[in-house]
């Protein structure tokens, strides 16, 4: 959709497991300043993002939606009402006891019936501070949560707000080719 001044409309929507760290990735992306001080969202989170990509603009409107296990089943109706343009799935390579629970909720998202034209990213938190902890890498992630081929993932420090956005220019991308 174009907007009167130029810019066109992205839904996205930030999905993943609690603790994950999507909160921190938007607020980041929209703050473009590094801080890991937001608690985890008890329902969702919204932002607009104003975005140039080659000589588009975009609008993005982001929504972080909670990861909590008594939470997941509202992303569906959520996708439902407002029918994203992508879908970034997060996920914490550093949480490996997890990674089974995160595999059940990604394959739920990807095979949703209201995400089938949505672009969809696997977004790997790769958080620096967390050195010394066992995480798997992008391959090992990949076969481990069986991702689809179709699927970009993208291994980021959620704390780089350059670097997120490297994510945003992939649905972008896509995008542009609708």
């Amino acid at each position: 959709m174009l907007f009167g001044n130029g810019s066109k409309k992205i839904s996205i929507v930030l999905v993943g497991l609690d603790g994950s760290g999507k909160t921190t990735i938007l607020f980041n992306l929209r703050l473009r300043e590094a801080t890991n001080k937001f608690k985890s969202s008890e329902g969702f989170n919204f932002e607009k993002l104003d975005l140039k990509y080659q000589k588009a603009k975009y609008e993005m409107r982001l929504w972080d939606l909670a990861g909590s296990r008594s939470l997941r089943h509202k992303w569906f109706c959520f996708f439902e009402s407002i029918t994203p343009n992508a879908v970034i799935f997060v996920i914490d390579p550093s949480d490996v006891n997890r990674v089974p629970e995160a595999k059940r909720e990604l394959h739920r998202v990807l095979y949703d019936p209201n995400l089938m034209e949505s672009v969809k990213v696997l977004l790997i938190n790769q958080r620096k501070d967390w050195t010394g902890k066992t995480r798997l890498d992008e391959t090992e992630l990949r076969e481990v949560l069986n991702v689809p081929r179709f699927m970009k993932s993208v291994v980021v420090d959620g704390m780089n707000a350059s670097e997120l956005q490297f994510a945003l220019y992939h649905i972008c991308q896509k995008f542009e080719k609708r």
